[in-house]
């Protein structure tokens, strides 16, 4: 009797092949295949054939002894038009019942033979069978490194097992825990580090994008999983961290998830219905910390923390100038790390090129691209004589964590023409003739065209030493009247000038020394108190976001011309206190306040 029904299907499908008329090869392909499933369970394998150019004699699963498939079944086809070439598919699908046995169980091949006698096999993925666990949740994290340098991307993988299935709570607008999800806390999200969700590598295209809030998002996948030989309800995402800095990261998780368990009766419009009833269970993984190491010493010249692995590339419209002339150089940093922070080397610190250039001293944030693969900078270099032929290729140092070596990227060589330029004297400038007399300018005496456009320099806007003009202006007269509607509206609108400046003055508080002073005096030994009392100093005075850094703090502060001696005592200061930080050596500076002091006074009197 099941022989007869495979004939049957046989041959309807053969007529569906023979009046599509397809002259290509048999292509068979599966569509659905499951990899894990509880003992006892009924699955389903599902194919597809397309591309016929014989009659398909017959088509078979072989399966190993102890498991059992019925079908093919099949129902329809799939007709699609591709640039113009019309494509029959044909779906089938078998039920197979799966043992009650746990162990690994091969389906397949699929075997296809047409009326030529060609045979096409297809391989299908091997069946798990698993038993099914004790009610259980457990929440893992699988391939987590345990240390590496700043900059360097490692992947954290996390698995959220379930015994039971989840219960997925309907909403007016839909699901209001999907996944079974109500809330999800993930460690590098806490520490506010860049996470990004990425695909699983046998998986990719079958995620679906949750949103936690605040522009974070992870990819999830679902399926039945093996875990210890029992089956699990899994749902699974990764995530691709970089750090920035070095010190610990917090990798644990924590997450709340809702089950299966039991049913309820509830009244609906058709009367009384019994449906699953959910439970909520929290579960946290276990503790995991990354340590990211610090950089390693021998930093070339020039370095400003740039970490990952680039290219520079140096452009200028104009190529021609006189020398001293501005020269705007477009500079476009690309590759892959850290860019967002990026900033440019120092390069009038650099001899080849200090010597024939003045570099533009001014800090330019850049502009990062969309795509988030370089940044551009514009950087004014100006000639400083006509022997220049060229601006040199401009240093670039970096570090790259994959080789773990400091490595230099250079600009290919920009010719230039400069032109000289003709200087001034002092003597020119003063010039050897005077203007006309005075008395010439009395008698209204016609002073000759030649001779006005004969004079130069500064002396020609001033008259002979011995000679005078007179005085056309009547004398004035004061009085008190006069002295009251003279001096009486400047002095009352200093006044309210002054009252204004004193309120606001009063509203605003210490400001950011009288801050820092008094978290300085009640910080004690607490290095972590100084620092962040010194930290939160240089972001109001210098007006600098995020974490503070040694660097960012000398290049704030020589942009102000402040004293090369106090940049000097400031970089000691945030260096000892970064090093008390990271490599756990040094102490309290004595000398904080002093040099915050310092600062101040500077800023002042600049």
């Amino acid at each position: 009797m099941k022989q007869d029904r495979r004939s049957s299907w046989a041959l309807a499908l053969a007529f569906f092949c023979a009046l599509q008329g397809l002259a290509h090869g048999l292509e068979v392909r599966v569509t659905e295949a499951p990899r894990v499933a509880f003992a006892g369970d009924t699955v389903r394998l599902g194919v597809e054939l397309s591309d016929l150019d014989q009659d398909v004699r017959s088509v078979k699963l072989e399966t190993p002894q102890g498991v059992v498939a019925r079908g093919p079944v099949q129902r329809g086809q799939n007709v699609t038009i591709i640039n113009g070439r019309r494509r029959v598919a044909y779906p089938l699908w078998w039920e197979i019942q799966v043992p009650r046995k746990s162990g690994r169980y091969p389906l397949g091949p699929v075997v296809c033979t047409d009326d030529a006698g060609r045979i096409t096999r297809q391989e299908v993925p091997a069946l798990q069978v698993v038993r099914r666990p004790e009610p259980d949740t457990q929440l893992l994290l699988v391939d987590a490194p345990a240390a590496g340098p700043v900059g360097l991307p490692f992947r954290v993988t996390y698995t959220l097992l379930t015994s039971e299935e989840r219960y997925e709570e309907e909403g007016v607008f839909g699901s209001r825990s999907p996944f079974g999800l109500l809330s999800l806390e993930l460690g590098p999200f806490r520490a506010g580090l860049s996470a990004t969700p990425v695909e699983l590598p046998d998986r990719e295209g079958e995620g679906t994008r949750l949103s936690l809030g605040d522009d974070r998002s992870v990819l999830i996948y679902e399926g039945l999983v093996e875990h210890e030989g029992a089956g699990y309800h899994a749902t699974v995402w990764a995530l691709e961290v970089v750090p920035r800095k070095p010190g610990p990261i917090d990798l644990s998780a924590r997450a709340e998830v809702r089950v299966v368990s039991g049913t309820r009766v509830v009244r609906s419009f058709f009367g009384l219905q019994r449906v699953a009833k959910g439970i909520a269970r929290t579960v946290r993984s276990e503790p995991k910390t990354y340590t990211v190491e610090p950089l390693p010493p021998g930093a070339p010249p020039g370095f400003t923390g740039a970490v990952g692995r680039f290219a520079i590339e140096a452009s200028c419209a104009r190529r021609e100038a006189n020398a001293f002339d501005p020269i705007e150089v477009r500079i476009t940093v690309r590759g892959e790390g850290l860019l967002e922070d990026l900033t440019l080397p120092r390069w009038q610190d650099f001899p080849e090129i200090a010597r024939d250039f003045q570099v533009a001293t001014d800090v330019d944030p850049g502009t990062l691209a969309p795509d988030g693969k370089s940044k551009t900078f514009t950087k004014t270099f100006r000639a400083k004589n006509a022997d220049v032929h060229g601006l040199p290729p401009l240093p670039f140092p970096f570090f790259d964590p994959r080789t773990r070596r400091y490595e230099v990227a250079r600009s290919a060589a920009i010719p230039l023409t400069i032109r000289p330029v003709e200087t001034v004297t002092s003597e020119d400038a003063v010039g050897g003739q005077a203007g006309p007399s005075s008395a010439a300018l009395q008698t209204n005496q016609t002073v000759p065209p030649q001779t006005i456009a004969s004079r130069s320099g500064v002396r020609a806007n001033y008259l002979e030493l011995d000679d005078r003009v007179p005085d056309l202006r009547s004398p004035a007269r004061f009085g008190p009247g006069l002295w009251a509607l003279v001096v009486a509206p400047p002095l009352l609108w200093l006044l309210a000038l002054a009252g204004a400046r004193l309120r606001a003055r009063l509203a605003a508080g210490p400001g950011p020394l009288g801050e820092a002073r008094a978290a300085l005096a009640g910080s004690g030994s607490d290095v972590d108190a100084v620092r962040a009392a010194v930290n939160a100093y240089a972001a109001r005075r210098l007006e600098l976001g995020g974490e503070v850094t040694a660097d960012e703090v000398v290049q704030a502060l020589r942009a102000r011309a402040v004293d090369p001696a106090i940049v000097e005592r400031a970089e000691s200061l945030w260096r000892a206190l970064e090093a008390a930080r990271f490599a756990g050596g040094g102490g309290v500076p004595p000398d904080a306040l002093s040099v915050l002091e310092a600062i101040e006074g500077s800023l002042e009197g600049a």
